[in-house]
């Protein structure tokens, strides 16, 4: 049971000092179900194995009975001369919203990954990727680590380094918050596909990154061919027609 709580539990969990000192059970109760098997488990096996220190990161439930907060548990344990256990001091840290963001990076990294697009992101001083989008290295026939060797130059065959950095430098000055394309990407085994590119620089990342949003244009552009062709020839004869 607790000896002392620190008043400062109660801006995170709403609890008194009193509440959890006066009721040893209540601890145990504001832990998550999910969680709290885990805690007693980790815990136990910190005491059984001659631990000084353990750390365990789990939920408990704010007084209100509505709030979730995630708690990183930092305990030292005191024994005595024969090994045992005498005190455990223990240090509640909130990482509620380190939590939150670690949940939020996943779910955009699982969108990253799941586009239909293809996304590129490449150092902004470099050009090396430093990330790209499983649909695109799919597209390419290239691995992660290949592609960590190559900058966009190596995906396209028709832009010199010059004529690249021309259409960077709008984003590099502020100009432009966005600049679009269209190009076309060869692949690992020499086959190429047109593609639209639009291009962005985010300056929030250190070192700076462009992102590039490409999309696979070779339907769009089979269709345009087609209209093009029926335009100027004969449905019958497939011969040139007088518009042509």
């Amino acid at each position: 049971s607790a000896t002392f709580v620190s008043p400062a539990l109660t801006k995170i969990l709403g609890y008194t000092p009193d509440e959890f000192i006066n009721n040893p059970k209540r601890w145990s109760e504001a832990i998550h179900n999910d969680d709290r098997e885990r805690v007693f488990t980790q815990r136990q096996s910190a005491l059984d194995n001659i631990e000084d220190d353990f750390c365990i990161e789990y939920r408990m439930w704010h007084k209100d009975g509505k709030t979730l907060r995630w708690l990183e548990d930092r305990a030292r344990i005191n024994r005595g001369t024969a090994g045992h256990a005498m005190t455990i001091y223990g240090v509640m840290t909130d990482i509620t919203e380190r939590k939150q963001a670690e949940s939020l990076a996943t779910r955009l990294g699982h969108i990253f990954e799941d586009s239909w697009s293809e996304v590129y992101v490449f150092d902004a001083v470099s050009l090396y990727f430093i990330d790209v989008s499983k649909g695109a290295r799919r597209n390419l026939g290239y691995s992660m680590d290949e592609l960590k060797q190559l900058t966009p130059l190596d995906l396209e065959p028709y832009f010199t380094h010059e004529q690249f950095e021309a259409l960077l430098g709008p984003l590099r000055r502020g100009e432009k918050h966005q600049v679009t394309f269209e190009t076309e990407h060869q692949c690992k085994d020499g086959r190429c596909y047109p593609v639209e590119v639009r291009l962005q620089l985010s300056n929030a990342e250190t070192p700076p990154v462009f992102i590039a949003i490409i999309q696979d244009i070779s339907e769009r552009k089979h269709y345009i061919s087609d209209l093009e062709h029926k335009a100027l020839h004969d449905g019958l004869t497939n011969l040139p027609n007088r518009l042509f």
